[in-house]
């Protein structure tokens, strides 16, 4: 990917669970990534440690690119301030197509909020970006 090609340049944190394969995290390794194992929670990766590590190493932006499980435990946790979601012209549907997992909300009254959400476009795609109202 284009992060991991630019990881010598600007740091690049790799979270990974004891599952990890180890010639994955060796490629990144050599890559230039910082290859970090953490302990898994309800079978999945630790959020939560992720985060406090990335405090202790000076982190105040996280750019998060997961799927829709990471990205819905962050959301469930309350730990997304920002949200930059790039929507493309193709139609997926079916279950689990959101691109954020996780609880969710059972209203939609209940919904988090973007404040002040801009749109870019960028070819066929839209990025769409704003802060998370609390």
């Amino acid at each position: 990917s284009k992060l991991v090609r630019s990881a010598r340049d600007c740091p690049v944190v790799v979270a990974v669970s004891a599952k990890a394969p180890a010639s994955r995290t060796e490629r990144l390794m050599q890559a230039g990534c910082n290859v970090v194992e953490f302990p898994t929670k309800n079978g999945r990766t630790d959020m939560n440690q992720v985060l406090h590590f990335l405090g202790t190493v000076g982190a105040t932006n996280v750019l998060v690119e997961g799927g829709g499980k990471v990205l819905g435990t962050l959301f469930d946790a309350g730990q997304v301030d920002e949200v930059l979601a790039f929507v493309g012209p193709k139609v997926v549907g079916g279950k689990g197509a959101s691109p954020v997992l996780g609880d969710g909300v059972d209203r939609i009254g209940d919904a988090l909020r973007l404040e002040s959400p801009t749109t870019r476009r960028l070819g066929d795609t839209i990025l769409l970006r704003g802060r998370v109202r609390r």
